[in-house]
């Protein structure tokens, strides 16, 4: 946790290039709770020094936007960007993605989060992403169109403008290996 926590403050700073974590262990393991907690430090300056106190300028950063999304969530519509876009009050940035559902591309991403340090947490994705194969897209369904975003993501957030964006993705591997990989 503490390795977590150091290092996502880092890049929420703009001192690192590591943009995206993974956490993988079974049910039970503390991912969650891992989430939880630098979700509640980013988003209230207040506990850091409590929480952070190897990283005191971690104190000096302004509360940090939050995006958080559960893989439980299977009915979310238009996609987890949908979601990204309206937990960052941006929800119009993305309309034209939302019907017909496609996925964001690298810029539309930039687009989005530039600006404020931003950490998305997405907690749990291959449930969603498991179910997501019974929606169908066109020829194709919305697992393969969320790979397709998230991937694009992942590539945004490497990008100068996104340096102060953080993405920390949990993984069930045990329970859920196809989806997983």
């Amino acid at each position: 946790m503490k390795t977590l926590l150091v290092e996502a403050f880092r890049r929420l700073q703009g001192k690192s290039q590591q943009a995206l974590f993974k956490l993988t262990q079974a049910m039970g393991g503390g991912k969650t709770h891992n989430l939880i907690t630098l979700g509640m430090l980013a988003k209230h300056p207040e506990f850091r020094a409590q929480g952070l106190p190897g990283l005191l300028t971690a104190t000096q950063l302004p509360p940090v936007r939050v995006v958080a999304f559960s893989g439980r969530e299977t009915d979310v519509a238009h996609g987890i960007w949908s979601e990204t876009a309206r937990q960052v009050d941006k929800s119009a940035a993305f309309k034209d993605h939302y019907s017909p559902l496609k996925a964001p591309g690298r810029t539309a991403w930039i687009n989005l989060l530039k600006g404020e340090p931003t950490l998305i947490l997405l907690d749990e994705l291959p449930p969603y992403l498991d179910n997501a194969k019974s929606v169908s897209i066109g020829n194709s369904d919305l697992s393969k169109v969320t790979a397709t975003a998230l991937t694009n993501l992942f590539e945004a957030i490497a990008e100068h403008e996104l340096g102060n964006v953080c993405v920390v993705v949990t993984d069930l591997v045990g329970a859920y290996a196809e989806a997983s990989a």
